[in-house]
């Protein structure tokens, strides 16, 4: 391969929007970087027996192949990527211009082909031009201001293809890459599709081995962060890589720590349940809370509370209440109805059945001994009609008889 430094280069007023989601935009192709033990000027002239440069703009989720074909716009098969943009690059000053979306994540693919004479785009997808190389960019995306961008390519040899003619003196490499861990994938990972991080002295191609895979088949000098291909639940302690540099100089094999996937990791993070200090009657409300959706319990101290809910719905209807609680960290009136005299705190249980602590506050509940205040409008009236009453509480109202005694309970009326 042929490796390349991405970045970004000045902004040129020759560019025009040409639809209202696309821009026209001069990428430069930079083939001149320095490569491990190797010059620039090697590089430039080995590739000036390269006339001719076709530039595609493909989605960043492609794959890269070899076979320029499976990717061209042009009656593409549906069952093949088609590019989004092509072109051929000017190989004077190494620029090509592409009408290519805004916001859309994309990558260039560039394919190299020597000849005599430069391919017109139509030779190219009617005959059989060999590629000499082949090289993707980095994922890249534009927007309404980016006129101009400079794109390194790591650009990858096809065996048996070209010459070392040309002039120049070139030495063989045979430095191998050495490849070493920057960041581990979790012991225990609930996430079927993990990251690995590795760093890499040489630029070239990565070969995946046992049973971990990914579409990253480039590796860039620096730091490389992979995401390999879904993963089933499981245990995986084969998984290597290592890198192949383009004179076929192999890296150390890199061993991927043992790690689990499990996608079926439960929630086991309880709650924390909390309650406003109050005395309140059996026919009012303690206001509760909960950082989780669930249920709250309003439960009286006397009650052995252990690990499990089913300690607090075990225990007599009159120690304790529930609600439901549908918004976490929101006040939510729980009632004391039925409940009998003492002194309660709160309990919540989250979906995944996760018990919290007692809450640090609680209330006292007591019986109302409060009587309510009766009145009637003064009128007579006849059978037919009716009294006119108020009451300073909910309940029941009784016309009663002035020559009926009345005792301090209403079975004295009925």
């Amino acid at each position: 391969p042929i490796y390349l430094v991405t970045g970004c280069g000045d902004l040129e007023p020759e560019m025009q929007d040409t639809m209202q989601d696309t821009r026209t935009v001069i990428l430069k192709m930079d083939f001149d970087q320095r490569s491990s033990s190797r010059t620039s000027s090697v590089y430039t002239i080995k590739l000036s027996q390269y006339n001719t440069h076709l530039i595609l703009a493909m989605p960043s989720g492609e794959v890269l192949t070899s076979n320029y074909k499976n990717f061209h716009n042009q009656d593409c098969p549906e069952t093949l990527p088609c590019s989004i943009a092509q072109g051929l690059m000017n190989t004077e000053d190494k620029k090509v211009s592409l009408e290519i979306p805004l916001n859309t994540q994309m990558k260039i693919f560039a394919f190299l082909f020597q000849s005599e004479e430069d391919y017109s785009m139509s030779e190219l997808f009617s005959g059989t031009p060999e590629v000499g190389y082949y090289g993707e960019s980095r994922s890249f995306s534009i927007d309404t201001q980016t006129n101009n961008l400079s794109l390194g390519i790591t650009l990858i040899h096809v065996p048996g293809t070209g010459t070392d003619t040309g002039g120049g003196t070139e030495t063989d490499d045979t430095a191998a890459p050495i490849i070493e861990q920057v960041t581990a994938i979790e012991s225990q990972t609930s996430d079927s599709t993990p990251e690995y991080t590795f760093r890499s002295t040489k630029a070239g191609s990565i070969t995946y081995g046992d049973s971990c895979d990914s579409a990253t088949i480039i590796a860039y000098i620096g730091n490389n962060t992979i995401v390999f291909n879904a993963l089933s639940d499981g245990y995986y302690n084969d998984c290597t890589i290592k890198i192949i540099d383009s004179e076929g100089n192999e890296s150390n094999t890199l061993t991927i720590p043992p790690f689990t996937v499990d996608t079926t990791v439960n929630d086991t993070t309880p709650p924390t349940a909390s309650v406003t200090a109050a005395t309140i009657t059996t026919s009012g409300n303690a206001v509760v809370q909960s950082t989780e959706t669930g249920t709250a319990y309003l439960v009286k101290t006397t009650v052995s509370v252990s690990n499990n809910f089913t300690s607090i719905t075990g225990a007599a209807d009159s120690q304790w209440n529930s609600v439901a609680i549908s918004l976490a960290n929101t006040d939510t009136n729980l009632p004391a109805t039925g409940l009998a005299d003492g002194t309660y705190k709160v309990y919540a249980v989250d979906a995944a059945y996760n018990l919290s602590s007692a809450s640090s506050n609680s209330v006292t509940v007591v019986t109302d001994t409060t009587a309510p205040t009766a009145s009637v409008t003064a009128a007579t009236i006849t059978t037919s009609g009716n009294a006119v009453v108020q009451s300073t509480e909910t309940g029941t109202a009784y016309l009663v008889k002035t020559t009926v005694s009345v005792s301090n309970n209403f079975t004295s009326i009925t």
